[in-house]
Order: structure tokens, then sequence, then C-alpha cells
């Protein structure tokens, strides 16, 4: 689509692992290992970004994990050779994010389900698949599905006792659920206000409550604010 792109230009994701001093360790270039005629982006995306690369965690000594936004797609990525296999696609999630191992070979991830295939009604839901096989063998979505959704951002972190804490991040809202999907605690932010940069705020106007993403730390991880 001529005119979708950034002044002409395409600019695709590099992931990079540096270390302490700042030095490239290891780094991978989307345009050098994806063809755009396989990790296409969704219809209603501008071409100036690709692939909107929104997490990255290593599964293994061997291998990367990312989440690919703009293409609805989850890949596993070779680091020796760059060459990727394809976790999951559009046909699994929409727009996801935060795509985290959680031990016994699976992955943990936040699946938006903004312009979800084959769906008319949004919703959100959090998904385990198997790393080898890419099947889903865990999954949580409200009852109306409806009544969980957020277009973007979003997490979802496996605790130490099984359960799983959620950010349905657009509301502002926090829960935990169990292995069998009850909620056991919820927080909503209180805190409602404006993004302070114009830009920002012509692209999320009004008052927001919105929050990122959130983690639950045990005691025993902070110790200095216990003491």
């Amino acid at each position: 689509m001529p005119g979708t792109e950034a002044d002409g230009v395409v600019w695709a994701d590099v992931i990079r692992e540096v270390a302490a001093d700042g030095s490239v360790l290891w780094e991978w270039r989307a345009a050098e290992h994806l063809d755009p005629e396989d990790a296409v982006l969704q219809p209603h995306y501008w071409r100036e970004h690709w692939p909107l690369i929104n997490s990255v965690h290593p599964l293994d000594e061997h291998t990367v994990i990312a989440s690919l936004r703009s293409v609805s797609a989850v890949l596993l990525i070779e680091r020796g050779s760059g060459k990727y296999t394809l976790l999951a696609d559009r046909a699994t999630v929409a727009q996801q994010h935060h795509a985290t191992p959680v031990g016994d070979g699976r992955i943990l991830l936040f699946d938006n389900g903004t312009f979800r295939t084959g769906e008319s009604v949004t919703y959100s839901r959090v998904l385990e698949l198997d790393a080898a096989s890419g099947e889903i063998v865990w999954k949580y979505q409200d009852s109306p599905r409806e009544a969980f959704f957020t277009p973007y951002m979003g997490g979802a972190q496996r605790l130490a006792n099984g359960n799983t804490l959620i950010t349905e991040a657009a509301f502002g809202r926090i829960f935990e659920v169990t292995p069998a999907q009850r909620i056991c605690w919820e927080y909503v932010v209180p805190s409602f206000t404006e993004y302070p940069d114009p830009a920002t705020a012509q692209v999320f106007p009004g008052v927001s409550n919105a929050i990122f993403r959130a983690y639950r730390y045990a005691a025993s991880e902070i110790p200095w604010l216990s003491a």
C-alpha cells in the first residue's frame, strides 16, 4: 500500500543481547530472516513498523522466543543460525503480548484478541502453549468472553503457587486466577489521568487508568523492603 510507510521507509525490528558494558553479544534482524510475504502485516496496520516485536525472552541457551504483535505471531528463534520456527500464528493469537516460558516446555502469553481471525466479538484471553507443538494446554477467558478485553498492552505471570496474575492493561485491572480459572484476587487502579504528551494523547485521548503490566513479588525477592 504505497503511502503507508514512514517517509517512504519501512522500519524493521532488531533483537539484541548486550553485555554489562554495552557490547553486543548476539543480534537478530527481522529484515534478514523474515519474509514479509510470510510474516504479513494485518490489513489495518501501516507499513511504518514491522513486525512490532513486543516481547523477547530466552527459552533456553540456544533458543529465543519472540512475540510479533502486528503480524499476530509467536516465533522460536535459533540463536546460532537465526532461523525461526512458528509457534503460533493468527489462527491462534491476535495482537498478543508477553510470551514467557513457564517451565515444562510451556509458554504463557497474553492474547489480546484485537482483529481476531474469524470472530466478530473482541475478547482477550491468556494462553499456555506447548513449545514443541504450539498446542493450547491451558487457557483463561471470561464468561461472557467479551467481559475481559484489552486491545493493547497486557501481561500474564505464572506465580509460585500455580496461579496466574493477569494485567487487563487498558482498563487498569489486575487479577489472579487459579488453574481452575477461578478469580481469587482483583485490583483496579483508582487513579485516572490524561497522557501529558500531546502526540500520545491524540492516540489515547481522554482520561485513563491504564497500566502496562504488573508483577507479583514474594517477600523473599525484595528483602530490602521488608527489613
